[in-house]
């Protein structure tokens, strides 16, 4: 530095040879240290005797931009111009204040060469920025995302072009939606470095069409949130996807599509769009295509100390930075006024940006004087407004005046001729700075054009020029972004009037308020208008049908003042919804109802109501918009009243509710009838809405546009860990899949109904079964279920279920089967010992359980035992959270087809058959067994089946043991209570898994079966032999008139209480107990196994080779059993 090398400054190296380096490995190891050094270098070879390999070694990559050839020194000259492009920063970019954010596709189908040169790609990009006043991030994707970097991260070229160098490719599919989602809602927020009233860009690369939801709606909302989208296609993928990937991108992409898409056929020729990507990139088009000369007074009287009046001067700068100029867009003259009249610039002086801010760089800088308002407008209309000096006859004409007083020379005059330039056709445009004119808002407004929300600002001090700048932009400089909302809307606000809002903050909100009413279409057949306040209770200040002018409803507003009181949120919805929002009072049916509340606090007055209301708001169909302004309110209560994420708006403060005009105006402006393109399938009957459609389905169909052929009923209970092992954006992966599933059910009171649980270190019942019959009011609850953190608690969950939901007061129905859908990524962790036992009640109460397992932190056996009988249709687990998407189909069949199993008439022997989810239940008579009736099983006996779970088992085997048992006792006579069975296991210890009469119905033996854990341990042979003798007892279940059985199921030799167990089978046999013995595998002892047996051995001693075919000792087994 003590050289001249500045900080935040790219270095940039230029190395001129006509030869060979004398030692190749020092010239390489010095390159190597200068490209660590982050130094941009490009070699220049003049002549014929060069080492081509060393000088692009020599030269950053790639090395066709930064290594250039020349015959001889004589034409050197040629690769001038091409060589300052390249180590310069694009002029247009320079002093360009914008914050970017690259989205990178790292899908599969792009290979790691074609990564390489899009990384490339990035890095001529950001070459080519000025990346002292604009801030990189950088985000990859294919089936999931990743942020590389935030805006924040990096301030030096250098480290962001080093960041680029490190970028992976992640593989996977095209989820071009998921990556516009993340940035606009994780890296365009304040805290990842995003600058309040700077624009904001996202570039995304792709080489195809997106794989998985249609990405528009998503690109629409960043849009909406004022973010600028370029768009760029590359490669074969996307040549080969034709008409579909342009369509996509040019619905993704800004408008106009000329201007923000870029096609190239292949990776090397990205470099050739780098230039135009970043021109497009770091000026991003606030005011399209709009044609308009400016004159731009500034106040330069002696009033306005030096300082101040050099911030006016970069403020002046600042908005030039922000437009195009030249003869097609802007053009823009200046002249300062005291009380006296200087042109600075005239309109077709400074034809280039650059022009115009040296010009303003050399502006004299004498203020003097005093304040003369008449003479500078007289001048711009006629002098500055004429032919000779760049007026365009088919340019908008505007005047900006800014000034820190009232005129005090001619200040009669200063309205006639502000009149005078208005009727001349001239906009004119005033900001006021300082405490005579924030006081005097009415000077201001007599010489700016109407309304004054659109044309006037007053602020407190010079520093606070940046705070209207983008809205100067857009509300005033750019009348074409000033569009008008056409739609047919029923709209109501609710505006806050409590203690807490200052007379000052509520003037500004009633600015606001009218500002946005500028913008929609007021009339008895178009949008019309309610107002309300609330406070302590909730007062109506103009109905639906009273007025159906802007200027009524304005002046109306103008006479509301701010007054004392409480928060009472809660009896605003429920006045507007059941006074409001009637026949009576001007509500139209069928036109969608909005209510726009906007507070700045939390409720304060009967709080508990609020959620409540919110509900019975939208269940009667009214869209819930809320605006939060400053730092008191309460995001869970907002996220409870809003209709979704896409309608909460917050601001920091009062004077910042400008910002979000425009996307609130979209919000609730129905302009286009989403039904013209008959969007309802299967004879659906489509419903325009404010921002969609909803389609009545007829029977047998569902989903969004009636796509789907559903026709089984029933009631779905969600079940969503949100445990800290998840994170954040996997439980929002979880949601997206719920809410997949949710959109192609039938919803409402008579077909499908939905409840949802969450739990973690607690369960959380989130919603009933009645509480949503509305699909879309159903999915913005699912979005609204927070991510907690915490533990794993699903025994709470299951039993929450059980106790709570599925009860007839909270929706449940008797004639219709009750599903559970559990989602977790872990095993338990809370209460881990009841998880189990309360799955088994939730079964055996009449549920089907299906347990779904994400990752490798599970419990595979405790998902088995979860889930409903077969484990293969009703025990899932997928790798990872993006593959919950590809169980949507199985999940659909299982919810929507309601296919009666018991047609077939499975059931033999006149046994009566049970229809349940997507199986059946056979109910055998005296004699008969097995799932269809199809065995013959006769006799009375009391069962207990004794399982080894010593650790050679292992847990695969274990499970394949558990499948015998489940099998042998799915073949004995249970319905009639002829058979009883009980279980236990034995390793270190033994356990008593159920008693004789635990369970009666079998359904509930083979749930609790399906249940048993594996424990590992030693082999306590003699300890379950003496747990199942306790067994067979009166109070265990044991009958007297019925022969007792113990089943020994083992792999090995007795290990602990080693010698015991054959007296223990000795008592056991004395008490009438017949034993018999199966032994698994290489290490069994046949001696041990007939030493336990009852005799003759040779029918109650079993030997299998492995635990695969145990299953073939099943029906001969059940034969010994049952004769």
């Amino acid at each position: 530095m003590d050289r001249g090398d500045r900080p935040g400054i790219p270095d940039v190296v230029i190395v001129v040879t006509d030869g060979k380096s004398d030692n190749e490995q020092a010239t390489k190891d010095e390159a190597i240290k200068i490209h660590e050094a982050g130094i941009n270098t490009f070699v220049v070879g003049v002549g014929d005797t060069l080492n081509t390999d060393e000088l692009n070694m020599i030269a950053t990559d790639p090395d066709f931009e930064h290594t250039y050839f020349a015959g001889d020194f004589d034409v050197l000259v040629n690769i001038t111009q091409d060589l300052v492009e390249h180590t310069c920063f694009d002029p247009v970019c320079k002093d360009r204040t914008t914050d970017i954010v690259f989205i990178l596709d790292g899908s599969s189908s792009i290979t790691a060469d074609e990564f390489l040169m899009l990384k490339d790609f990035v890095k001529n990009v950001v070459n080519r920025l000025d990346t002292s006043t604009t801030r990189v991030g950088l985000l990859t994707f294919a089936t999931g995302t990743n942020i590389d970097w935030n805006l924040n991260k990096y301030g030096q070229k250098s480290d962001l072009l080093a960041a680029i160098n490190e970028v992976t490719q992640i593989g996977g599919s095209t989820h071009t939606a998921e990556a516009i989602r993340v940035v606009r809602e994780q890296m365009f927020t304040t805290e990842n470095g995003d600058r309040i009233q700077v624009p904001n860009v996202i570039v995304l690369v792709t080489d195809g069409v997106s794989k998985d939801v249609d990405p528009l709606p998503e690109a629409q909302k960043a849009k909406d949130a004022g973010i600028a989208i370029t768009c760029v296609g590359v490669g074969n993928e996307f040549k080969q996807a034709g008409k579909k990937a342009q369509d996509e991108l040019n619905g993704i992409s800004s408008d106009p599509d000329e201007s923000y898409v870029f096609e190239v056929g292949s990776y090397a020729e990205l470099e050739g769009v780098a230039a135009k990507v970043t021109q497009r990139t770091c000026y991003p088009d606030v005011c399209g295509t709009a044609k308009i000369d400016l004159a731009i007074l500034l106040d330069r009287s002696a009033s306005i100390p030096l300082d101040d009046y050099l911030l006016m001067l970069t403020f002046t700068k600042d908005l030039a930075n922000k437009v195009d100029i030249d003869a097609e867009h802007f053009q823009i003259a200046v002249v300062t006024f005291s009380d006296t009249i200087t042109t600075e610039l005239v309109l077709n002086q400074a034809d280039s940006r650059e022009k115009f801010i040296n010009a303003i760089d050399n502006f004299p800088l004498e203020l003097e004087g005093a304040t003369n308002h008449a003479d500078v407008i007289a001048l711009a209309n006629d002098v500055i407004f004429t032919s000779a000096n760049g007026d365009r006859p088919d340019a908008s004409n505007l005047i900006l005046i800014i000034t820190d007083g009232v005129s005090t020379v001619k200040t009669e005059q200063t309205v006639v001729e502000a009149n005078r330039a208005m009727a001349a056709g001239i906009t004119m445009i005033a900001i006021g700075i300082g405490p005579e004119l924030t006081e005097n808002n009415v000077y201001l407004g007599t010489i700016a054009s109407d309304p004054d929300e659109l044309y006037v600002y007053s602020i407190q001090t010079f520093t606070d020029l940046n705070t209207i700048q983008n809205n100067l932009l857009e509300r005033s400089l750019c009348p074409s972004n000033n569009t008008v909302c056409s739609g047919i809307t029923d709209i109501i606000f609710a505006l806050d009037r409590s203690g807490s809002i200052s007379t000052p903050n509520f003037e500004i909100l009633k600015s606001f308020i009218i500002q946005l009413l500028n913008g929609l279409d007021i009339g008895e057949n178009k949008n019309r208008i309610g107002v309300l306040t609330f406070s302590d209770n909730a007062e109506i200040i103009i109905n639906l049908n009273e007025f159906f002018d802007v200027t009524s409803i304005v002046n109306t507003i103008q006479t509301l003042q701010a007054g004392p009181g409480a928060t009472y949120t809660a009896n605003a919805m429920a006045k507007a919804r059941d006074e409001m929002f009637i026949e009576g009072n001007g509500d139209r049916p069928d036109i969608p109802n909005v209510l726009v509340l906007i507070s700045d606090g939390v409720s304060t007055v009967n709080p508990g109501e609020t959620a409540p209301e919110a509900l019975a708001s939208k269940q009667k169909g009214i869209t819930l918009v809320t605006v939060a302004i400053g730092d008191q309110v309460n995001d869970a209560e907002l996220s409870e009243i809003a209709s979704s994420r896409d309608f909460m708006f917050n601001v920091t403060r009062f004077e910042d509710l400008p910002n979000i005009e425009t996307a609130l105006r979209k919000s609730v402006c129905n302009d286009e009838d989403d039904c013209t393109s008959i969007p309802c399938l299967n004879g659906g009957i489509c419903i325009d809405e404010l921002v969609s459609h909803t389609c009545q389905c007829p029977a047998d169909f569902s989903g969004f546009n009636c796509n789907h052929e559903c026709n089984g009923y029933i009631d779905l209970v969600f079940v969503l860990d949100t445990s800290g092992s998840i994170f954040e954006a996997n439980f929002d992966l979880v949601k997206t899949f719920v809410k997949d599933i949710i959109l192609n059910l039938p919803i409402s009171s008579s077909k499908t109904r939905v409840g949802a649980v969450s739990f973690a270190t607690s369960a959380q019942r989130n919603f009933y079964l009645n509480t949503y019959f509305d699909n879309r009011e159903l999915l913005n609850a699912i979005e609204r279920i927070p991510y907690t953190g915490g533990a794993t608690n699903i025994a709470e969950a299951l039993q929450l279920i059980r106790l709570d939901i599925f009860k007839e007061v909270n929706g449940d129905r008797a004639s219709v089967p009750n599903v559970v859908v559990l989602i977790t990524d872990g095993a338990s962790t809370v209460s881990s010992y009841d998880t189990l036992p309360q799955a088994n009640l939730l079964k055996n109460s009449g549920a089907h359980i299906v347990a779904i397992g994400v990752g490798n932190e599970l419990k595979p056996s405790e998902i088995r035992g979860m889930a409903t009988d077969p484990d293969a249709d009703n025990a899932l687990i997928v790798e990872n959270f993006f593959n919950l998407r590809l169980l949507e189909a199985d999940m659909l069949t299982m919810t929507c087809f309601d296919t009666d199993d018991c047609t077939s008439v499975p059931c033999q022997a006149g046994g009566q058959c049970i229809d349940k989810v997507n199986s059946f239940e056979c109910v055998c008579p005296n004699g008969r067994s097995g799932p269809t009736c199809s065995l013959t099983c006769n006799g009375e006996k009391d069962v207990v089946i004794l399982v080894d779970s010593s650790g050679s088992i292992g847990e695969d085997n274990f499970k394949k043991v558990t499948d015998f048992v489940h099998d042998l006792v799915d073949s004995l006579e249970i319905h009639n209570g002829l058979y009883q069975v009980g279980v236990a296991t034995f390793a270190d210890d033994a356990v008593l898994e159920f008693h004789l009469n635990t369970y009666e119905k079998r359904s509930e033996i083979l749930n609790a079966i399906s249940s048993i854990q594996y424990t590992k341990g030693a082999t306590n042979t003699a300890g379950g032999i003496e747990l199942a003798r306790t067994m067979f007892s009166p109070q265990n279940g044991d009958r007297i008139n019925a022969d007792n059985l113990l089943i020994i199921v083992t792999d090995g030799v007795p290990r602990v209480r080693k010698g015991e167990e054959r007296s223990q089978a000795d008592t056991a046999k004395a008490n009438g107990i017949q034993i018999k013995t199966i032994g698994v595998g290489p290490n069994i002892n046949a001696d041990k196994l007939k030493e336990l047996a009852s005799s003759p051995t040779d029918e109650n001693v079993r030997t299998v080779i492995d635990f695969n075919s145990l299953g073939n000792q099943i029906e001969s087994l059940r034969q010994e059993i049952c004769a």
